[in-house]
C-alpha cells in the first residue's frame, strides 16, 4: 500500500493578487492559510506582458511576465497574508567577512512599481 504524503508548498494556489500596498517595504495579497500558505513560502509579484513570438520559428513561446519584486511571508490570517520585500543591497567592504556579518551589512530594499491588482506567484 502506497501512502501519500502531501507537500504545501507543491499545492498550487491560484489568482493570487496584491490587494493592498501597506508601505514602501509591505504588501497584502488575498490568499491567507484557507488557501494553503504557509510561512514557508517565497513569491514574486508581476505584471503580465505581451506574448513573445520566437523571431525565427514564428511559434509562441508564452506570454511575458515583468517581474516586480520577490516577497516572503511576514504575517498569514485566513483569507489574507502580509507579504514583505525579499530584496536586499549588500554594503560594500573591502574585507571578507562571516555569514553573520554578511547579514548584518544587508539593506532591505524597498518594493517599486507594484501596484494594487498585480499577479504574485509562489516561487
Amino acid at each position: 500500500m502506497l501512502l501519500e504524503i502531501k507537500n504545501p508548498m507543491t499545492n498550487k494556489i491560484e489568482d493570487i493578487r496584491i490587494v493592498k500596498v501597506i508601505n514602501d517595504f509591505d504588501i497584502v495579497i488575498n490568499k491567507g492559510s484557507a488557501d494553503g500558505v504557509s510561512e514557508y513560502m517565497n513569491f514574486l509579484a508581476y505584471e503580465v506582458g505581451e506574448e513573445i513570438i520566437d523571431p525565427i520559428t514564428n511559434k509562441a513561446l508564452g506570454i511575458l511576465e515583468i517581474a516586480k519584486g520577490r516577497f516572503r511571508v511576514k504575517h498569514i490570517q485566513e483569507k489574507l497574508s502580509t507579504l514583505e520585500s525579499d530584496e536586499y543591497d549588500i554594503e560594500k567592504s573591502h574585507s571578507a567577512f562571516s555569514f553573520t556579518e554578511f547579514m548584518e551589512k544587508r539593506k532591505q530594499q524597498p518594493i517599486k512599481r507594484v501596484k494594487i491588482s498585480d499577479l504574485i506567484k509562489i516561487i
